[in-house]
């Protein structure tokens, strides 16, 4: 644990650093830009959880709002962030807003919904808001062992780092 928090010191302090040295640049070159792979249902992020022993970060977002968009296209496809998210987290993306899955509501008969009134209802149902995009980070268990945060909280891409580090060692000191 103490080598992954010195690790992401590092990172923190190259992003902040102004000057382009070769320290960034190589850092850059050795992570390369992998593909951020994502679950688009829980209970299958939470089973690998369990498997893989790794927290799960959660993000409900929409596509019709731009501070998801910005996230997803900003933010997670980011080098450095997509590699410590993708070694250090099981990442789950559940679209309130999706219409291309529907499903015969088992309440009642005559009504559809979507894969997205379920992953809303479910948003609402754990943190009781309707904000996205709205990030978390879970244990396997499906309990979340932070507080979820909006886009005003991770706008800055440090302020990104400090959310996952105190989400990774909050997963860890539950272990």
């Amino acid at each position: 644990m103490v080598i992954f928090n010195i690790l992401f010191a590092f990172i923190i302090s190259c992003c902040n650093s102004t000057r382009k040295d070769n320290l960034n640049t190589e850092l850059l070159k050795d992570l390369g830009k992998p593909e951020l792979t994502a679950y688009t249902n829980l209970d299958s992020a939470l089973f690998c959880s369990k498997t893989n022993e790794k927290p799960v970060l959660l993000m409900f977002y929409a596509n019709r709002n731009i501070a998801d968009r910005n996230i997803l296209t900003h933010k997670l496809s980011d080098s450095i962030l997509s590699s410590i998210i993708g070694d250090n987290f099981v990442f789950v993306k559940l679209q309130v807003d999706a219409i291309d899955t529907a499903f015969i509501n088992p309440d009642d008969s005559l009504d559809i919904i979507t894969s997205g009134d379920i992953n809303y209802k479910m948003q609402i149902e754990m943190f009781n808001t309707n904000e996205q995009p709205l990030l978390a980070v879970l244990n396997e268990k499906g309990s979340a062992v932070t507080e979820p945060v909006g886009f005003s909280c991770l706008n800055k891409k440090a302020d990104f780092f400090r959310f996952l580090i105190d989400g990774w060692i909050a997963y860890k000191k539950e272990k």
